[in-house]
This record gives C-alpha cells, sequence and structure tokens, in this order.
C-alpha cells in the first residue's frame, strides 16, 4: 500500500491460521478460519453454500505419515459414512471446506499438512502449509481449495495425522482472471457524511456479524470518522462520529478487526511522527480509546495485522521499515523490532503468512523488498530477509496477499511503465519471486494510485485502484499469473489526488469497494461479483 489507505487485513479466501478446537462425539467442526457462510441469492459469485457434509475421515484407517493422500471432492463419491453423494457437482473450481487435523505426530519438531489441487497423490505439494499440528491438540482450519482437473486435491502430511474434511461449499466453473468489462456490483450505496465532507482516505472490515465497519477522513479536516452498516451491502447506516477526540489529520489509514472482534485502526497523522492507534471498544466503535506509537521513523504508511495468537502487530516506514507488536490492542505494552534502516524506505503492507509467521512487502529505493519475522520468541526480534526482490527503482505502492496455494502475492505500481504488476513468490517467505506480470496498464497519474490487493472469490489475486476517476479491477489467474484482465468499474467523478479503493471481503465471499465519488464528496460503497466474460 502507498498513498493511502488500503484494505484491512480482513481477506475472506486465504489460507488462515489454524484454530485448536475441542472434538465432540462424531467430530464435527464448525469453526471455519475463511469466515464463509451462506450465499446472498440475490448474488452471482459463483459460491454455493451446502449443509456441512463429511467427505473424509482417515480415523478409521491408516495414519497418513509424510504422504499425500488424494481426495476425489466432484461427482458422486463415497462418504465416511458408507453412503454414496454427490456433494460437490462435476465442474466446480474451487471447494469450501473445514480441514481437522487429529491425533498428530510431529517429524523432527515440525507438524503440517498442505492442501492443493491435484489429479493423483503423486502430485508434487507445494512449498507451503495449510495447517500446523503439535501433540495433544486437535486443530481445523477454514480452506478455499481449488480443484484439479479431476476434481480433486491432496492433503501432504509432514510428520503423521489423522484427517477430517468437512465441507461446506464450492464455486462453480468460472474464468478466474477474466474481469466481466459489465461487471456491475449488486447495489451502488452512497455514503454521505452528516456535515457531506466525505474524505479520500478509506478502510473497511467486516465485523463477524457479516456486516461492514467503515472508517474514513473527512475532507476539510481529515478527521477520522466512522460509520457502521447494518447489512452486508452497507445500504443501512449509522454514522459513529469521530473517532478522534481532535482534528487527527489522517494521511493514511489501515484497519483491522481485533482479536475480541472490535476494529482496531492505525494511521499516519499530519499533525505527529508517531503511528495513531485508535482501538474501539465494542463492534460499533460507539466509544473508542486511542494511543500513538513512537518509532525511530516518521510513523508513515502504517499497516495492521493481527498475529495468530491474536496480537495486533503494526508496520511503518520513513527512512526505514520498524514492526511494532503490541500486547494489547491499544499498543500501550509494545515492543517496535527494525527490519531496515535506509534512505527512501517504507511504504510497508504486512500480512500473516500460512506459517503464521508475519511477513512484509516494503519500497526501499524504488525496489520492492520484503522480510518475515521469525517466530521466536520475542515475536519480531529476528527476521529472515530483508530481500531485494525486484530491482527496477521506480515502484511504489506494494500490497501483499497470500494465495489459496499459500505463498504470497504482492501488486505494486510500476512508475516508469505506468502499470500495475503482480509478483508472484516462490515460498511462503516471499525471499523469491516469479514475474512481475502486468495486471493494469495505462496508468494516468502512477505515484498516486494506491494498490489494495485482495483475493478474488475464485482465488485470484486482484487489485483495485483509483485510476485518476476511474474505478479499476485487475486480476490473475490464481497459480501462474500467466494471464490476465481488467476491468473499468465506474468512472468516480472529478479524480481526487492519492485517492484509494479500500475493499472488504463478505462472510460470502463478495468484495465490497469503498472509494471517493469527487462529483458530490461523497463515498460509494458497491458490491462487486464475478462471473464468465463470453
Amino acid at each position: 500500500m502507498a498513498t493511502s489507505s488500503r484494505l484491512t487485513r480482513s481477506r475472506w479466501a486465504a489460507i488462515g491460521a489454524a484454530i485448536a478446537v475441542t472434538l465432540g462425539g462424531g467430530g464435527l467442526i464448525g469453526v471455519s478460519a475463511s469466515g464463509k457462510g451462506a450465499t446472498d441469492p440475490t448474488l452471482s459469485s459463483g459460491f454455493t453454500a451446502v449443509s456441512p457434509v463429511r467427505i473424509l475421515d482417515t480415523r478409521s484407517g491408516t495414519k497418513p505419515s509424510s504422504n499425500t493422500t488424494f481426495v476425489q471432492v466432484t461427482g458422486s463419491i463415497t462418504l465416511p459414512s458408507g453412503a454414496t453423494s454427490t456433494v460437490v457437482p462435476a465442474g466446480a473450481s474451487t471447494v469450501s471446506m473445514n480441514l481437522t487435523v487429529t491425533e498428530g505426530v510431529r517429524n523432527q519438531g515440525y507438524g503440517f499438512v498442505t492442501a492443493y489441487p491435484c489429479s493423483s497423490a503423486a502430485a508434487p505439494a507445494p512449498n507451503a502449509s495449510s495447517i500446523n499440528f503439535v501433540e495433544g491438540t486437535d486443530v481445523a482450519n477454514g480452506l478455499s481449495v481449488p480443484l484439479g482437473d479431476t476434481g480433486g486435491l491432496c492433503l501432504n502430511v509432514y510428520g503423521s495425522a489423522h484427517l477430517i474434511i468437512d465441507v461446506n461449499g464450492y464455486f462453480d466453473q468460472i474464468d478466474s482472471y477474466a474481469l466481466n468489462r459489465r461487471t456491475l456490483p449488486t447495489g451502488r450505496v452512497t455514503i454521505d457524511d452528516p456535515v457531506n465532507e466525505v474524505g479520500l482516505v478509506s478502510a473497511v472490515v467486516y465485523r463477524n456479524d457479516g456486516t461492514p465497519f467503515i472508517a474514513y477522513g473527512r475532507e476539510d479536516d481529515h478527521a477520522l470518522m466512522g460509520a457502521s452498516c447494518a447489512d452486508p451491502a452497507c445500504t443501512d447506516i449509522t454514522f459513529t462520529g469521530r473517532l478522534f477526540p481532535t482534528d487527527g489529520r489522517v494521511i493514511t489509514m489501515d484497519m483491522a478487526l481485533g482479536a475480541d472482534g472490535n476494529p482496531i485502526i492505525v494511521y499516519e497523522s499530519e499533525d505527529s511522527d508517531g503511528v495513531q492507534v485508535v482501538a474501539c471498544s465494542d463492534p460499533l466503535c460507539a466509544f473508542a480509546l486511542t494511543n500513538e506509537i513512537t518509532t525511530p521513523g516518521s510513523g508513515r504508511h502504517p499497516s495492521i495485522a493481527i498475529s495468530t495468537d491474536g496480537r495486533p502487530l503494526v508496520a511503518s516506514g520513513g527512512n526505514g521499515v520498524w514492526v511494532t507488536v503490541c500486547e494489547d490492542d491499544l499498543c500501550i505494552d509494545a515492543t517496535t523490532e527494525e527490519v531496515l534502516v535506509a534512505a527512501n524506505t517504507g511504504e510497508p503492507d504486512i500480512t500473516i503468512g500460512v506459517l503464521g509467521q508475519p511477513v512484509i512487502a516494503f519500497v526501499s529505493g524504488g525496489n520492492l523488498w520484503s522480510a518475515s519475522c521469525t517466530l521466536t520468541a520475542p515475536l519480531c526480534s529476528t527476521q529472515t530477509g530483508p530481500t531485494n526482490l525486484l530491482g527496477l527503482g521506480t515502484v511504489t505502492s506494494p500490497s501483499i496477499v497470500i494465495t489459496p496455494t499459500g505463498q504470497p502475492d504482492i501488486v505494486v505500481v510500476d512508475t516508469n511503465a505506468n502499470e500495475v504488476l503482480v509478483s508472484k513468490c516462490v515460498d511462503v517467505l516471499c525471499e523469491n519471486i516469479n514475474g512481475p506480470r502486468t495486471v493494469i496498464d495505462g496508468l494516468t497519474d502512477p505515484f498516486n494510485t494506491p494498490t489494495n490487493a485482495f483475493i478474488g472469490p475464485d482465488g485470484s489475486t486482484t487489485v483495485a485502484i483509483n485510476n485518476d476517476g476511474l474505478i479499476t479491477l485487475g486480476a490473475c489467474d490464481k497459480f501462474l499469473c500467466a494471464q490476465n484482465s481488467f476491468a473499468e468499474i465506474e468512472d468516480a467523478g472529478d479524480p481526487s489526488t492519492g485517492s484509494n479503493v479500500s475493499v472488504g471481503i463478505g462472510l460470502d465471499g463478495v468484495p465490497l469497494l469503498i472509494y471517493h465519488d469527487g462529483d458530490d464528496d461523497s463515498l460509494v460503497a458497491q458490491r462487486a461479483f464475478w462471473m464468465d466474460v463470453g
């Protein structure tokens, strides 16, 4: 992310952190880290929810041990109960499921399972982890796994463990990289501030009840404001009001949902060199507390992610990049760790990798860099990297996402070529990349085009930008980014320098776009959907 806010870390699809669970008598897990729920029948997202059905349970046979298990998902299959059923129809592209690991035993201190598309157990596993396990603890994770050509997937176990799959939905076989140029969101909602001075900077997060919360900067005084939506599409909005007791002077911002389900906002203030933290006391943010993180740098372009143990992690830059590990939502008890100190270094974007490690993308000297925190205590006191991934000397606005296969993708703007690029990491720590590949070209003002990357409903890496007033989505296929397409969703009127598009992913997997309308100085909420072209 660069000169303006970008998405909260509430992405829909990526492989998430493991969740410790206790198995009931039947062993059914109702936890889904990917947060999917029933689909809205008025939408065409390609997702179909089903009542949870168990399609795999190895506890009745030999425990998988350092090997690969092939699972046929589509078509008529035999269930562990002995019944024959079609849970996922032939032609589905991706399955939504809970993967439970029980009776795990690690190998030389490591235990994990990798879920990936395949046509047979002979298919090699990618260098990624879908879920980690230790002895004595049953764990479950909500996954969206693309399917192989024959409608199957593979589970590769490092160590030994029994595996359980409960399917809760699937995606139709849709064109994962061709965005419909007629992609009309399901409803355009104008969000007018009570004083009609909605600003250029925004962030959105979906709460645990499936409704969005929006934070934004007012245009006249840049004050930090909040708006609470009563429904997934934001057709019913309550304005929370000013979230910061003074003007605040919001320049850039980010937001995440804390471990308690309440929004946490970090922002760069024109009035201070530190990172401003606003921790909401409830999901509606009717009351909030504030704090300032003082770092050796300027606290510019803050980005926030929530660690697997619930701690906020805040990356910030300004002639260097630092990560602040917070022991509370306000970051009062916190430790700041240095990633890289150098001139013209900053714009960090932080996320949580599939192994639970924080991964950071940032810019130094116009080049794309990455670093990841090791999980040894204290967190982020040591790192892998930093690594110079892309030495163009002209990149800005990095945004990082974790793909369904576990490797990160990083989106940047090339200010020389006037393009938005996607680089695909070849490992989960992003020490090397393939690419980059162009997903959007013809940028009018590349130095003021913040990017916001997210995982689309079909698993494809997608980026939203405001290209000189044109709200544009670009996407590439979810594995090699060998093909791509972009679509101009709407002309948002009089362009505003640095105006961003923030994105939240609903429980049904449908993106909610929030952006500034330059004609009437309001925010617009649109729910976009994917569909086949042609």
